[in-house]
């Protein structure tokens, strides 16, 4: 199963009124990546939204961080909503480290509540870094496992680093997220 499969099999059996936020890091450009985000709405029964300017971020109303994008968040403090910006990367160097750049920002907000899922896809160093923030930062850190995965390198660089906190299959991912939205 490819990682936008994933993606939407994880989202489609949570309930409508969850209370968690997700940011999505398809390797999908923008224009593309709304596409991706309008049939996995269909698929899935969510709103997505994809990040081409700074907005809120609401719970289940996941974001689909275009390719050429980095994301970073802030926090309004107790009344507002959590804020969301994309950051255009044009340097190889900066393109690499995408999702590490955007896991740095996001634990500044969510500190050790923050949940990074390595869904299948090809391996990175950006990957392993982007585990490595969130481990250091108290979070968890779970990747998907071989079975329904269709590129499981991701994932296994993630565990060869001894980042994960588990493997789980697509049903397991689903089951947490709907446990931490309820609870």
């Amino acid at each position: 199963m490819e990682a936008d499969q994933a993606l939407g099999a994880v989202l489609t059996g949570l309930r409508r009124d969850a209370k968690i936020a997700i940011a999505a890091f398809p390797a999908v450009r923008r224009g593309f990546c709304r596409l991706l985000g309008d049939r996995l709405a269909v698929e899935c029964q969510v709103s997505f939204t994809e990040l081409t300017a700074p907005q809120a971020h609401y719970p289940l109303r996941p974001i689909l961080v275009p390719a050429q994008y980095g994301a970073r968040w802030s926090d309004t403090g107790p009344e507002g909503p959590v804020r969301i910006e994309p950051l255009e990367l044009t340097e190889p160097p900066q393109l690499a480290l995408r999702l590490a750049q955007s896991c740095a920002s996001a634990v500044t907000v969510f500190g050790d509540s923050i949940w990074l899922m390595v869904l299948a896809g090809p391996a990175s160093n950006d990957v392993v870094e982007a585990a490595r923030i969130v481990k250091n930062a108290g979070g968890r850190v779970s990747a998907q496992d071989e079975p329904t995965s269709l590129i499981w390198d991701a994932p296994r660089a993630v565990l060869q680093a001894g980042l994960a906190d588990e493997t789980l299959p697509l049903w397991g991912v689903e089951g947490i997220l709907r446990a931490g939205a309820e609870g």
